[in-house]
């Protein structure tokens, strides 16, 4: 079974698939998919378009002059079948790719490391100059945290004066609705004298169920 590379993006093409063109002089193009064929039709230079590997090679994004790499490399070679060779040369290829894989994470970890610098060096410009705008990240937290608290005291304060009115209604006798509102009208009656004496709450007298404001004494 062999695997043959695209032309013009180089990857694999796997028995069965892909797209063959043979030209007038006999050379043969082989294409994973329309999309590489298209772009040859076109005249397009993979060295330009920027999904192809051959872009990544020569724009230094992907790992090229590796020893790892040169064992995918075409031989033309002819030799004798042997089991012992096949068997290593399977054993080799398990060791080569992860060697592979270790080189190009740590190829990618320095290419990214100058971005990373960049970025760090331009947030501390920022820190300096615009010091202003930075805001903590808790801020908004905390402050919703206050609002909730805040409603909910006086939620719990209407919810404690409305108890407090049930619980009077249903200690009062029955009486009229005018009865009612006079009382109502007595229990917030104030009374200031000379701007000492002062005089708060319920100040009535109960007497054959009639409502009768409470004077309080004078001063002589």
């Amino acid at each position: 079974m062999r695997i043959y590379r695209c032309w013009f993006c180089s990857s694999p093409i796997y028995p069965g698939h892909g797209i063959m063109f043979v030209r007038n002089d006999c050379k043969e193009f082989r294409f994973c998919r329309g999309k590489c064929h298209k772009a040859f039709k076109r005249k397009r230079a993979p060295r330009k378009t920027k999904w192809t590997k051959t872009y990544r090679k020569f724009a230094k994004k992907d790992l090229s002059d590796d020893f790892a790499q040169t064992f995918e490399r075409k031989r033309n070679v002819i030799q004798k079948y042997s089991r012992e060779n096949l068997v290593t040369t399977l054993n080799a290829i398990k060791t080569i790719s992860h060697i592979k894989e270790k080189r190009e994470k740590l190829f990618l970890t320095k290419r990214l490391k100058k971005g990373i610098e960049l970025r760090k060096k331009e947030d501390v410009k920022l820190v300096e100059t615009q010091m202003h705008l930075i805001r903590a990240p808790n801020a908004r937290e905390s402050e919703t945290a206050e609002s909730k608290q805040e409603d909910s005291v006086e939620q719990m304060d209407i919810e404690m004066e409305d108890m407090e009115n049930k619980m009077e209604r249903e200690s009062l006798p029955s009486t009229s609705k005018r009865v009612v509102r006079r009382r109502l009208l007595v229990k917030n009656w104030t009374r200031l004298s000379d701007g000492v004496d002062s005089f708060h709450g319920p100040l009535t007298m109960y007497r054959l169920n009639l409502v009768v404001p409470f004077t309080p004494p004078t001063q002589d």
